[in-house]
Formats: structure tokens, sequence, C-alpha cells
């Protein structure tokens, strides 16, 4: 435990924006929220400067492998509401590209909060999450509904209902939308989730 508390250290002071990629800067997240979940709590100041970084690169970075890496590393913070929240902000955000935009929605079904003190989030994320299921972008629509199911909005229901119908558009490597739609729909009155196949042959079980 200390060894790690040393290495995340290290890795602060030497951070640089551009020397972080992939892997690396899943594992220096990863790293200070497994602290964070622990009996012995990492110094706040190490996850708030972890949090920090990135947050700025999913906010700012110009890179967008890069500014997706940050986006999906804060998806691992699970129910931690300041990573929820600044997931909402780059879902709600139109200008942002639509990877990014998917990776911060299907990050946000698992960092969401499940508690009484985070009902006014939850109601932002609804009415964000509302607004995008129309979203021109097809990446962008899979990915909501994949997590308008998994925070059970089913005031969204009717909309989900449409898209089952009619939305064709497919998101990379995955399905098309009506598909994800139905099974969201199935899952909330049946209470599992079908299996499907991705476009590279992987079955995806959530």
């Amino acid at each position: 435990m200390q060894r790690r508390r040393k290495s995340i250290d290290a890795a602060l002071r030497s951070l640089r924006v551009e020397s972080l990629r992939g892997d690396a800067l899943r594992q220096l997240a990863n790293a200070a929220y497994d602290l964070l979940r622990s009996e012995r709590r990492a110094p706040r100041r190490q996850v708030d400067a972890v949090f920090a970084n990135l947050t700025q690169v999913a906010r700012r970075e110009t890179d967008p492998d890069l500014r997706r890496e940050a986006v999906y590393a804060l998806g691992q913070w699970y129910r931690q509401a300041r990573a929820a929240r600044v997931l909402l902000g780059i879902v709600g955000d139109a200008a942002c590209p639509p990877l990014i935009r998917g990776q911060a929605a299907e990050g946000l079904g698992s960092t969401m909060p499940r508690t009484p003190r985070a009902a006014p989030l939850r109601a932002d994320a609804s009415k964000v999450l509302g607004e995008a299921l129309r979203s021109p972008e097809a990446e962008v629509r899979f990915w909501v509904v994949y997590t308008v199911g998994q925070l059970d909005l089913r005031e969204h229901r009717a909309e989900l209902e449409r898209m089952a119908a009619s939305d064709d558009g497919e998101a990379a490597y995955m399905w098309r939308i009506s598909l994800e739609a139905a099974d969201v729909l199935s899952f909330w009155d049946r209470g599992e989730w079908p299996s499907r196949r991705t476009g590279t042959g992987e079955i995806m079980e959530w």
C-alpha cells in the first residue's frame, strides 16, 4: 500500500498531460481510486491531484485519443459524484466529438451515486440524457440509451420505444440502436439484458 502511494506521488511530481497515454493514464487513475476505497485511505491531496488532472484532460485536451482515455478513466470511479458531474458535462457538450461523448455516457452509468443525496444530480442527468437521446450522432445515442437503462430512467420509456421501432443507427463495433433500446426495455420488463455479438464477434453480456 505504501509503495503504491509513493508511486502515485512520483507520477504526480512528473505529471505532464502530454506524457500520459493509454495504460499509463488508466493505471494512475485506477491506483488513486483503489486507494480512495481502501481501509487505509490515500492522502486527499493525492486523489484530488489525480482527479484534477484527469478532469483537465477530459475537458480540454486537443488529442482526441488522449481525451477519450481520460474520460474512460473517470468512468472507473464507481459511484463518485464528482466524476459523474464531469462526465455529464461532456455528454451534454454538443461540440465534443461523438466518440468522447459516447464514452462519457457509458461511464456515467457506473459513476452516478444511488443515494437520496444524489437526487438533484440524477435529475440533471435525466434532463441531459433525454436531450442526448435525440443527438444526430449514432455513437452518442447508442451509449445514452445504454445508460438510461443502467440508471433506470423510465421517464424516457416512450422515447426508447420509438427508438426500438425505428432507429437504425449503429455505434462503432456494436449493433443497431433499435436493438439496444429493445434490450433496455427487456431489462426493465424482465430484469435481464439479452446478450449480443459485437461487430468484432465478441459476445457482450451486460
